[in-house]
C-alpha cells in the first residue's frame, strides 16, 4: 500500500478530509507517513536544509544561551528537554559544545538531564545509536513518556517544531471563513470549501475574498503539556514565522503552505504523497498567547541573526579569525548564511518564554521585538 492509498482508504470511509487530518496521515502515519520514512529528510541527503546544515556555529551558540539559562534558574537538576529531534544532529553537536565549555572553563554542565523528544520510529533509532555516548541522554516519542518522579526544571527547546506540526487552512469567502477539505471526485483530488470543523478566528473587513490562513488549535495543548512537566524554567523556540498580522497582509493572501521534495519546493500538496514535506509558517502571536495562559511569559523575540550575533559574538570572533586566509573567507560566508536578514538572518525568528525563572543577563542585551506579538 502507499501512502495515497491510505488517503483514498480514509476518505472512503469518512467522506472529505480536513487538511489537518490530511496532513497528519501523509507526515505521520507510522508506516506510510513521510517522517517515517528510513531515508534521511534534512540536509543534502533529504529534501530541505536546516540552520545546523549551513555550519556547527550554530549548535555552538546555542549551546552558550543554554547554559546561561541554566545558570541563572540556579537548579541542582536541570532538565534539558529537545522537542522534534529529528535524527539528533542539532542535539549532539549542542551536548558536545557544552561539554567542551565543562573541560575548557568553569561553566557547570552537573546535573544535567537531556531527553531527546521524537515522534518518529526511524529517527528514534537514530537518536538512540548519535546520542548512546551521552549517558545523561534519554530518547522518548512524547514528553508524556518522561519518566521522571514529579515535575522539572529547566529549559524545553525546539528547533523547527512548530512549523510541522498539521494545520488547518482556511479560506476566507463571503465575509467569514471557509475550511478547506480534501475531496476526490472524478478519480481526481479536490478541494472543497466547507463549514470549518474548529473554532474559526477574528472576523475582518479588510480580507480580499479568498484569503487563506493556516491555523493550528493545537497550539494551546502543547503548552498545556509542557506546563504540566516543567514547573519552572524556559522554552526556547527557533522557527520560521510571523506575528499574527503579517498573515492578514495582501501579499500572503495564498497563505504560506510549502510544499519540499529534493530541494525543490512546491505548493502541491497532493502530489508525491508521503514523500515530501508539508510545512506552513508559525504564528509566534499564537505561541505567545498559548503560552501566557499555561503560566509562561514572553521575554524575548527576535531574528535568529539578532539573536546569534549578540549571545555568540565571542565565538563568531574566533571563528572568523582561525584558520588560512581562504578558510576565513570560506567562514565569512558561512556567517552571512545564518545571520544576514536576506539569508536565514530574518527568515528564522527565535522566542524566549519563561516560568518563574528570570531573564538571563547576556540575553538582556538583545534587542527584543516583543511588543509586535503582545
Amino acid at each position: 500500500m502507499t501512502c495515497e492509498e491510505l488517503i483514498l482508504q480514509e476518505w472512503t470511509r469518512t467522506g472529505p478530509l480536513n487538511f489537518y487530518r490530511f496532513m497528519d496521515l501523509a507526515l505521520y502515519h507510522p508506516r506510510y507517513g513521510y517522517y517515517n520514512q528510513e531515508t534521511p529528510v534534512r540536509g543534502r541527503a533529504g529534501d530541505y536544509f536546516t540552520s545546523l546544515q549551513v555550519s556547527d556555529l550554530f549548535p555552538q551558540i546555542f549551546s552558550e544561551a543554554i547554559l546561561q539559562l541554566k545558570e541563572t534558574l540556579g537548579s541542582d537538576q536541570f532538565s534539558l528537554i529537545e522537542m522534534g529531534a529529528g535524527n539528533g544532529e542539532f542535539l549532539e553537536k549542542v551536548l558536545m559544545a557544552l561539554d567542551n565549555k565543562s573541560s575548557q572553563t568553569n561553566s557547570k554542565t552537573g546535573g544535567l538531564k537531556v531527553w531527546a523528544v521524537e515522534r518518529s520510529r526511524p529517527a528514534r533509532d537514530h537518536l538512540v545509536k548519535r546520542l548512546s555516548r551521552f549517558p545523561r541522554c534519554q530518547v522518548v516519542s512524547s514528553i508524556d513518556d518522561i519518566g521522571w518522579m514529579g515535575t522539572l526544571e529547566g529549559c524545553i527547546f525546539s528547533n523547527e517544531f512548530f512549523d510541522a506540526l498539521p494545520f488547518h487552512r482556511l479560506r476566507w469567502r463571503e465575509g467569514s471563513w471557509k475550511e478547506i477539505f480534501l475531496d476526490r471526485q472524478n478519480d481526481s483530488w479536490v478541494e472543497l470549501e466547507m463549514n470549518p470543523s474548529i473554532a474559526t478566528p477574528f472576523l475582518s473587513d479588510h480580507l480580499q475574498d479568498g484569503h487563506e490562513i493556516e491555523v493550528r488549535p493545537q497550539m494551546s495543548t502543547v503548552f498545556k503539556e509542557w506546563s504540566e512537566r516543567l514547573s519552572r524554567g524556559y522554552i526556547l523556540t527557533v522557527d520560521y514565522g510571523h506575528p499574527q498580522e503579517s498573515f492578514l497582509s495582501p501579499s500572503r493572501s495564498k497563505g504560506t503552505l510549502m510544499c519540499y521534495h529534493k530541494h525543490q519546493a512546491s505548493k502541491s500538496p497532493y502530489e508525491r504523497m508521503g514523500q515530501q514535506d508539508i510545512t506552513a509558517h508559525v504564528d509566534f502571536t499564537q505561541l505567545v498567547e498559548a503560552g501566557k495562559t499555561w503560566g509562561f511569559d514572553p521575554f524575548l523575540f527576535c531574528s535568529q541573526g539578532i539573536f546569534l550575533a549578540h549571545v555568540g559574538q565571542k565565538a563568531i570572533e574566533q571563528f572568523l579569525t582561525e584558520g588560512a586566509v581562504s578558510q576565513q573567507q570560506k567562514r565569512a560566508g558561512v556567517v552571512q548564511q545564518i545571520l544576514h536578514p536576506d539569508a536565514m538572518g530574518e527568515t528564522f525568528w527565535v522566542l524566549l518564554q519563561s516560568k518563574g525563572a528570570d531573564k538571563p543577563p547576556l540575553l538582556a542585551s538583545v534587542p527584543s521585538r516583543l511588543r509586535r506579538l503582545v
